[in-house]
């Protein structure tokens, strides 16, 4: 403020905001110093993490980042003697009248040069670029499939059509937002802030209708699957035990034997390929768990597991003839500890169900 030339910008800021699924300070520096390195390493610095919960976020955390830096650069004149305030400020030192460079010495007392870049309109499109790469790479490193897309919805939309991710491209089918600003989202009566609400309500109405009719549809889609599965079985069983397949030459036969050799090891790699869409949501309610919720969850159904086993074995069981007396009284003792083991084990998942509860909610 007090040496930098009246009227020229004294300082320039990045607000830029953190992936909730990131949670330490450690992990968030992982952007926050990559994109530094990038764009940032020869000016001068400082930043600040906040998280805060956001005011249109419904309760949801919103970490976030503020860098506030000079646009002069650390030239390598300041790199070999750092100058003081009054010079590093000033107007830098130009070519002379007859070509010849400056001195270091006249270097040094003028200013430092200011990178032209951040006066460009155009540079923070490859900012935006940056950011989403260097965010994606740190995300895939912490373990989440999750990626950002600096890109319009028009042209990701676009690019999901030409893929053939019919889901993706009608998630994307929305009106961008418009951006209305920090002060107007703190005045409750602002008409622009009103209408964002609602259209966030209905934006969430048909995220919640996309995932549904895509979950409706997979579940068809694995259902129908397995029963053609099934089919093909069948007849191949059928034909195989028929008069048909018994009249062919062993030639003819052996040929057949490699053709379906050849199509159950294909089936097998796809099983391998491809996963329900009941363990693709598990997988990803466990990528959004801390270590300590998956090892509850874990915990929890695997006692659910072992109850519902007990209880399908006392079932099973069969109980002996009354006159078989010592039979019956190792049955009733079986019994006993079994029931003894399910009362156990109904206990200990009462005691982990408000936690897991709990997870639910944040999920």
């Amino acid at each position: 403020d007090k040496y930098e030339g009246i009227g020229n910008r004294r300082y320039m800021e990045i607000e830029f905001a953190l992936p909730n699924e990131l949670k330490t300070v450690e992990q968030y520096r992982q952007i926050i110093d990559a994109f530094i390195e990038k764009h940032l390493k020869d000016h001068y610095y400082a930043y600040a993490i906040h998280d805060k919960i956001g005011v249109m976020s419904n309760g949801q955390h919103h970490p976030h980042v503020h860098i506030m830096f000079s646009e002069r650069l650390i030239d390598e004149v300041e790199k070999k003697k750092e100058r003081p305030a009054k010079y590093f400020f000033v107007y830098p030192a130009r070519k002379k009248k007859d070509g010849t460079e400056p001195t270091f010495d006249e270097k040094y007392r003028r200013g430092a040069p200011k990178n032209r870049n951040w006066a460009a309109k155009s540079f923070l499109s490859v900012l935006r670029a940056d950011f989403a790469k260097i965010q994606n790479e740190v995300l895939a490193k912490n373990g989440f499939s999750i990626r950002v897309d600096h890109r319009t919805l028009k042209v990701q939309k676009a690019e999901a059509e030409k893929n053939g991710d019919t889901f993706i491209a009608k998630l994307l089918n929305r009106m961008p937002e418009e951006y209305i600003g920090i002060v107007s989202c703190q005045n409750s009566d602002n008409p622009k802030l009103e209408r964002l609400k609602e259209m966030r309500k209905l934006r969430n109405k048909h995220f919640d209708f996309v995932l549904k009719t895509d979950s409706l549809s997979k579940e068809i889609e694995e259902l129908e699957t397995k029963d053609a599965v099934l089919a093909s079985s069948m007849n191949a069983k059928k034909f195989m035990e028929s008069d048909e397949f018994k009249s062919q030459n062993t030639d003819e036969i052996q040929e057949l034997k490699e053709k379906l050799k050849l199509s159950v090891e294909e089936v097998n790699r796809w099983k391998r390929a491809i996963i329900s869409q009941h363990d693709a949501e598990e997988k990803a309610r466990l990528e959004y768990m801390t270590p300590s919720e998956r090892e509850l969850w874990h915990q929890y159904f695997e006692t659910l597991a072992q109850k519902k086993q007990l209880e399908q074995f006392l079932q099973n069981i069969k109980k002996p003839d009354q006159r078989q007396s010592e039979a019956m009284q190792h049955y009733e003792e079986i019994v006993t500890g079994i029931k003894s083991q399910i009362f156990a084990l109904l206990s200990s998942a009462a005691i982990l169900k408000p936690s897991i509860e709990e997870i639910n909610r944040k999920l």
